[in-house]
């Protein structure tokens, strides 16, 4: 398979910053069994301005402390605009499992090269890392549905920032009822589980796009990694288990990325992404990559004709 040149160049470089949970984990350490975490919380000087929340979900009600908190952390000043109009946000009201909660935003709006969705920020206000993913997109992606699985860990807003190419910030917000994700065990063997770490699944899916010569090509795709939090604890062992998880995820059509992911364990175990792009040409190759917190960078190629 072809290596991605630039990426292994850059990812040496790679440090603690790069993963950008917007409130950072400073400390996890252990005192007779018991895990303190802490975390750095910066007084907010400024109200969050020109918000109207139209989601339909705890209107008025959804601009906490703690989000005005995040928010400063991670996107600073900025005026953040209701988002209804350009994304929806779909979430479980309640969730079955609180270390499995499905999350997907849509863009409604047809995405061009003069009017795009650069940046789309996941949040889950409540989580010790609350910013589960930082999603990056060049102006050709043409993207439509953007779906993962995420850990709650306590009831929470569920929200999703989109930063437009004009520098303009979009919020659409769901409250998730869940909690104790973060701390769930692993629902299967820890030995097999790190055996098969890095194996990738994919379910591949085109078609036509309508009165142009491009297809849309859908990823459904997996990766086996058991994305460990820090705050699970081994049974066997009576320790807990060390943080370890995958922090970026990358897609790329025939060299060209169409999608870059900072995360970090707010994903699911066995990180899961579904996405959708427009192929410019067809019977290309797709490649999948992702780096985890001991630096392991995992790679795959297909060809887009497979289905599979």
């Amino acid at each position: 398979m072809t290596a991605i040149p630039v990426f292994r160049q850059s990812i040496r470089l790679f440090t603690a910053h790069r993963i950008r949970c917007g409130v950072f984990v400073l400390l996890l350490s252990l005192t007779g069994g018991e895990s303190a975490l802490a975390v750095s919380v910066a007084p907010l000087n400024n109200p969050l301005s020109g918000y109207n929340d139209s989601s339909g979900v705890n209107e008025g009600a959804n601009i906490t402390p703690r989000w005005l908190t995040v928010k400063r952390e991670v996107l600073g000043d900025r005026e953040i605009r209701d988002g209804s109009a350009l994304i929806s946000l779909e979430a479980p009201e309640r969730a079955y499992d609180a270390a499995l909660v499905p999350v997907s935003v849509k863009a409604l709006q047809t995405q061009t090269a003069e009017r795009y969705i650069k940046t789309l920020y996941l949040f889950a206000d409540n989580n010790p890392a609350p910013l589960s993913g930082k999603f990056t997109f060049p102006p050709n992606t043409g993207w439509q549905n953007l779906e993962t699985r995420i850990r709650i860990n306590e009831y929470t807003y569920v929200r999703a920032v989109a930063i437009t190419n004009q520098d303009q910030a979009y919020m659409v917000t769901r409250y998730v009822k869940a909690s104790g994700g973060c701390s769930a065990p692993a629902s299967g063997d820890a030995e097999a589980a790190l055996a098969n770490v890095g194996k990738f699944k994919l379910k591949l899916e085109s078609s036509p796009v309508t009165g142009e010569n491009h297809e849309r090509i859908r990823l459904n795709f997996q990766i086996k990694h058991p994305n460990n939090s820090g705050m699970q604890f081994d049974q066997i062992t009576r320790l807990y288990i060390p943080p370890y998880f995958i922090h970026t995820i990358g897609v790329k059509y025939n060299d060209e990325e169409m999608l870059n992911l900072e995360t970090n364990f707010s994903l699911s175990e066995n990180p899961t992404l579904r996405f959708d792009f427009i192929a410019k040409k067809t019977g290309g190759t797709i490649d999948i990559y992702a780096v985890d917190s001991k630096l392991k960078l995992f790679e795959r190629q297909w060809s887009s004709s497979s289905k599979m």
